[in-house]
């Protein structure tokens, strides 16, 4: 088979590296920030626990699962730093996902040992989410930005 040379420029290197921690932020947020706006505009949160619930856990699903996509796509690339970037963000976001499962299970004994609403037990289930993954998220894409992100020529084979 014949062999081509395929260059993967710094930007896309530094977009590849990043994604994960894009799409964990979003994910993460989304709900929050409807739920915030909610507020601001009504003065109220959703009156259903199940339509919070929804809104917040709907897109963290779907980021989930394009996450493994995600994840997989970056994980053998070229450049070792981006693997690395995606590693950390994989670790953050899979830690609070393995978190909720527990949260889960352990939700009556929780809202009982804190004197807590269904409803406020799963907006601090939230806050962790956003507190966990956000801050280190945002660090780690400017402390990638301020790094040099070289060209990368890479020899694929041809299919035809």
């Amino acid at each position: 088979m014949e062999k081509e040379l395929h260059v993967i420029s710094g930007s896309r290197s530094w977009l590849a590296s990043q994604i994960f921690n894009f799409g964990s932020i979003v994910s993460v947020t989304f709900g929050a920030a409807v739920d915030g706006l909610k507020y601001l505009l009504t003065g109220t949160l959703f009156a259903n626990q199940y339509i919070t619930m929804a809104v917040v856990v709907i897109p963290f699903i779907l980021w989930f699962a394009g996450s493994i996509f995600a994840y997989a796509l970056v994980a053998h690339h070229p450049n070792e730093r981006v693997r690395y970037y995606n590693r950390w963000a994989g670790y953050r976001f899979y830690a609070y996902t393995g978190f909720l499962p527990t949260a889960l299970i352990f939700a009556g004994s929780i809202q009982e040992f804190f004197h807590v609403t269904p409803l406020v037990m799963w907006l601090w289930v939230g806050a962790v989410g956003i507190v966990l993954i956000v801050p280190w998220g945002i660090y780690d894409i400017v402390k990638s930005r301020r790094e040099e992100w070289p060209e990368i020529t890479v020899e694929v084979e041809r299919h035809e």
